[in-house]
């Protein structure tokens, strides 16, 4: 090992250990991804993901962000988003879903965010948006086809299969 090598890799070592984590999400961004599904009557257009650590908050947080539409014909009254999350190593760390209780006419749109309080940040890599659940003003309701959600994460995630989603599926409290 050369001589240069070695004070890079040392300077390496040091960032790693003295940059505090969150400061190092800021660089490295969790990319959101939405899975599309075709029968959904809500349309995810973009969604987002921040950590906020303490200071600017008094714990710290995950914030999930969401940009959705109402596709169909019938008035909505709540809609359940989930965010599927992984870590660097491609572990699967949980589901997160979402209430939100507002009614959205057909063409209407919508934007919101959710915090979530994290004990540990171990740092996202990366996370699926969809739509989980729909209740129309008519007490009906729809739910996602959990083997389309599942394939389309496993393109990326071999591992991921409908049990491990249904097990670690954890409702926002209200």
């Amino acid at each position: 090992m050369t001589r240069r090598s070695f004070f890079f890799r040392l300077c390496l070592v040091c960032l790693v250990l003295l940059v505090p984590q969150h400061a190092l999400s800021e660089w490295w961004p969790t990319p959101c991804s939405v899975v599309p599904e075709a029968a959904s009557p809500i349309v995810i257009s973009r969604c987002a993901v921040e950590y906020l650590p303490p200071g600017d908050v008094p714990r710290e947080r995950v914030t999930y962000a969401a940009a959705y539409a109402n596709s169909g014909v019938k008035k909505v009254v709540a809609v359940e988003i989930a965010f599927l999350s992984f870590d660097v190593w491609n572990q699967f760390m949980g589901a997160d879903l979402f209430l939100q209780r507002d009614t959205l006419i057909s063409d209407g749109r919508r934007q919101d965010s959710w915090g979530k309080v994290v004990e540990r940040w171990d740092g996202l890599f990366a996370t699926y948006a969809y739509v989980a659940r729909v209740r129309y003003e008519d007490g009906q309701m729809w739910s996602a086809n959990r083997e389309a959600i599942v394939a389309e994460v496993q393109k990326q995630y071999k591992g991921f299969t409908a049990a491990v989603l249904q097990r670690n599926e954890r409702r926002a409290p209200q």
